[in-house]
């Protein structure tokens, strides 16, 4: 028999601990506070995002957008943009785009959708065109 208990990941404020059970990493209330300021001005620079910010071995934080399929956040000195998903061809993940700007990774989005267009855009011609 199995009696082993599921930990929450829900976060647990317990003075100036602000950590999830699952965790345990000592996540501080502090540091909470840090990420959502910081999520929120992420979020101020690109128009149509929204903050958000998660616990898991530390605060992370994000700026969102379409329903989360675009999120940007700051890794060691760039914005990275990730999890950029799409409904073509089966293909779930645009991978990331790392950039100096959080605009520079929506541009960096903005060219290989673009790119992507053109290909799609090409292969439909040529398919047209060898079934006439």
């Amino acid at each position: 028999m199995n009696t082993a208990r599921r930990l929450s990941w829900k976060p647990v404020r317990r003075g100036a601990i602000d950590c999830s059970p699952a965790c345990g990493a000592g996540c501080t209330y502090a540091e909470y506070l840090e990420a959502v300021e910081a999520a929120e001005k992420l979020a101020k620079k690109l128009p149509g995002f929204k903050p958000r910010v998660w616990e898991n071995l530390g605060w992370h934080y994000a700026a969102t957008a379409l329903d989360a399929h675009v999120s940007v956040y700051a890794d060691r000195g760039y914005y990275v943009l990730a999890s950029a998903t799409h409904q073509h061809a089966g293909d779930p993940e645009w991978g990331s785009f790392f950039a100096r700007s959080p605009k520079g990774a929506i541009k960096k989005l903005k060219q290989n959708l673009r790119r992507e267009i053109d290909t799609l855009q090409d292969f439909l011609k040529r398919l047209e065109d060898a079934t006439k």
